[in-house]
């Protein structure tokens, strides 16, 4: 074999290896893609089921939002429990008879606790906003006796009395909030009420008793990319896109019904 005959057989393996790599790096380029969206994908849809499976919990007409720059957040109360308040009739116990306890009547294994709030018809007037300073339809539970409450503060005036005497157990807001600093969703819990909502990230991480779970990376924080528009009184559409360092790009939308009705 001469030199010029080995040169060439070189040449002609060199031309197929070339060729062969162009038909398997379309495939594996496509395969290496397609993982990436996968995963953008199950990321996007673990954060709107999580929204939306707590949004579920909120107490009604508590959603609000806000977009600060690039941040946007979204804060509702959440419900631990909810139970119907005794009137005279029912039992001397009554929720507006001017004491600071009062009894429930049903369910029996009612889950509240000690530093629990206790709310009442949320969002149906003016004097009722659960988030309000001096509220008139939230108080704080001091202690519990059998089927008994004991409120920390004043007892309700009849501002917010409701027909059908529902009152709800609160534990306190709940943050869904889109830092754009860090392009992360994350859910914030166990701080303060707040008589307006936190008007950024930096804001919600210097609250006293904040803790931060962390729901998404990657995702795009504008508020054409992740927000939540109301459609109508109960229907409410919830986007978001996330986008990762390749240039793979996903947007999911739920549309979810939220019951805000006292």
């Amino acid at each position: 074999m001469t030199l010029i005959e080995m040169t060439i057989v070189i040449v002609v393996i060199g031309v197929i290896a070339a060729a062969l790599a162009l038909f398997v790096m379309s495939p594996v380029r496509g395969y290496t893609d397609t993982v990436q969206r996968l995963q953008l994908v199950e990321q996007a849809d673990f954060a709107l089921r999580r929204i939306t499976r707590d949004l579920g919990a909120a107490l009604p007409n508590s959603v609000r939002t806000t977009i600060n720059g690039q941040d946007s957040i979204l804060e509702y109360m959440d419900v631990l429990s909810a139970a119907r308040y005794c009137n005279a009739n029912d039992c001397g116990d009554a929720l507006f008879d001017g004491n600071q306890t009062f009894s429930w009547l049903s369910p029996a294994g009612l889950s509240v606790s000690t530093g629990n709030h206790i709310a009442l018809a949320n969002g149906t007037t003016a004097d009722c906003d659960v988030y309000a300073a001096s509220s008139n339809n939230r108080r704080t539970v001091s202690g519990i006796n059998v089927n008994l409450i004991t409120l920390s503060a004043n007892a309700f005036s009849n501002l917010c009395a409701e027909s059908n005497r529902r009152f709800f157990v609160v534990t306190g807001p709940v943050s869904f909030a889109c830092d754009a600093a860090n392009r992360t969703l994350w859910r914030y819990s166990g701080y303060g009420i707040q008589s307006a909502i936190p008007a950024s990230v930096a804001a919600l991480n210097v609250l006293s008793g904040v803790t931060k779970a962390r729901l998404a990376t990657d995702v795009e924080c504008a508020s054409t990319s992740f927000n939540l528009t109301a459609i109508n009184e109960n229907l409410l559409e919830l986007r978001i896109q996330l986008m990762n360092s390749a240039g793979e790009k996903v947007n999911l939308y739920r549309q979810f019904r939220l019951e805000q009705a006292i």
